[in-house]
């Protein structure tokens, strides 16, 4: 897990990034197509059922209103500086729904702008209208103020939500919101900037990374697995379990100390998958009806972009993607430690079903477990198992943000918490093998061996 990337200075880039942006929004600022306005036929249809959705809004931003208050009350936040993954997910779910209500809202509003001379009760459409937008400012100001003094949570509601489609400074868009019509603009504007500048920073920050983390010694080696070897790694394996593992000889191993530099999830064929229980229709998601359309399709996933079996999801610098066992042992791997959670059959599935729903997503070149937004190896495998059965694993700062490494995740399970993790397997290279073959370590033996590993690795 690397401490801390420095990013490329982009001060020489500022003043043309400041005048591009103030000239593209003032010149060149697109809007969205105008809403048809309504008939008198058509609002008389409509505005029956609307005023009836406004009453259900009512009831149920009540009912948000409360979880959210509970959220913050419960919240741990305050004292570790982060969200952890089980918080995290709680305000993505609360966001969604808010999302929800707003939209309603402000699409129920604007449908009532206009008003046909022809309708007869302007008084009753206007009303309806002005009810909509007084419940959606509300609602903004309430979410506003719940967390205004709280700077480490307008952070987390101002991160993107990719699961959620949720874009990111959602509470900085309410506070300008509740402003006077020329001082938003104003701030907007500047967000803008600001987010162009962070965006080139972070931009130059992950081409760095990706550039070094592809370095690579001539004279490093890999270990050689059997095939033998393999089918027997393979038939061990359950969906769910995770693999740590050391390639030698990379660049980034200067940022990625440790005996253990990738974490990766077992996820294996489509029936395995079956027969863990993984089904969409039984699990609770956060995103609603997108993220279980999707989820559906992943679950049903049988091969990798290149045509291999997709038994793996991690992430890479590429994003959080499938990729295939018997490839990776033939390509990357110097060390490999296999444990398993030690989970119900039902946690099973949610910890599968949660690593699934962070597919697709970015790398974070930040390596920063704060944002839920961008992913980085490990943190995967730290949100798809966070909670289920008391796992809790502390998150260590580093670089200015929290993570969390493979070698957190082994030191967690020897040293804080040996009930865990099952041990599976442990890899390494045979002891006096002149072609760097590889051995395969079970049991007791096996367990020994990652202990006096650790043990050494604590000492350097």
């Amino acid at each position: 897990m690397p401490s801390l990337v420095i990013p490329f200075l982009v001060r020489r880039l500022r003043y043309v990034v400041l005048l591009s942006v103030a000239l593209a929004h003032s010149a060149c600022q697109s809007t969205a197509p105008p809403r048809p306005v309504l008939s008198p036929t058509e609002m008389a249809k409509t505005l029956p059922e609307d005023a009836r959705v406004l009453d259900s809004i009512d009831s149920h931003n009540a009912e948000l209103r409360k979880s959210f208050v509970s959220l913050r009350a419960s919240g741990e936040w305050r004292k570790s500086g982060y969200f952890s993954a089980v918080e995290s997910d709680r305000m993505e779910l609360l966001l969604f729904r808010f999302h929800n209500v707003h939209h309603h809202l402000n699409d129920i509003a604007e449908r009532y702008e206009k008003i046909p001379k022809e309708v007869s009760d302007k008084e009753q459409v206007r009303e309806v209208g002005e009810r909509a937008h007084q419940i959606a400012h509300k609602q903004s100001r309430f979410l506003v103020d719940t967390f205004a003094d709280d700077p480490v949570a307008i952070s987390k509601i101002n991160q993107a939500y990719p699961r959620s489609e949720i874009p990111r400074h959602t509470y900085d868009k309410l506070v300008d919101s509740l402003k006077a019509p020329l001082k938003r603009e104003a701030d907007i504007v500047k967000q803008k900037i600001d987010d162009d500048m962070d965006d080139a920073s972070y931009k130059a920050q992950s081409v760095l990374f990706y550039r070094v983390s592809r370095l690579r010694l001539p004279s490093a080696y890999l270990i050689v697995f059997s095939d033998a070897q393999k089918r027997e790694l393979l038939s061990a394996l359950q969906p769910g379990d995770i693999l740590l593992s050391y390639t030698a000889g990379y660049a980034s191993d200067v940022f990625i100390p440790g005996a253990f530099k990738h974490g990766i999830t077992f996820v294996g064929t489509v029936e395995q998958r079956k027969a863990a229980g993984l089904s969409p229709d039984d699990i609770i998601l956060v995103g609603g009806s997108h993220e279980r359309s999707q989820l559906t399709k992943d679950l049903r996933r049988s091969t990798t972009r290149d045509g291999r079996p997709a038994n793996l999801i991690e992430a890479v610098a590429e994003g959080v993607k499938f990729s295939n066992l018997e490839h990776i042992m033939d390509t990357h791997v110097n060390r490999l430690l296999v444990l398993r959670p030690r989970l119900s059959s039902g946690d099973r599935a949610k910890q599968v079903s949660r690593l699934f729903s962070y597919h697709g997503q970015d790398y974070d070149f930040r390596f920063d477990f704060a944002d839920a937004s961008r992913q980085v190896c490990t943190e995967v495998i730290y949100r798809s198992l966070t909670g289920l059965n008391g796992l809790e694993f502390p998150l260590t700062r580093r670089g200015g943000h929290v993570t969390l490494s493979a070698d957190d995740l082994v030191n967690y399970w020897l040293h804080q918490n040996p009930d865990a993790f099952e041990f599976v397997m442990y890899a390494e290279e045979a002891p006096l093998s002149p072609n760097h073959r590889a051995r395969l370590y079970a049991g007791a033996d096996g367990k020994r061996r990652v202990e006096r590993l650790m043990a050494s690795e604590d000492k350097e």
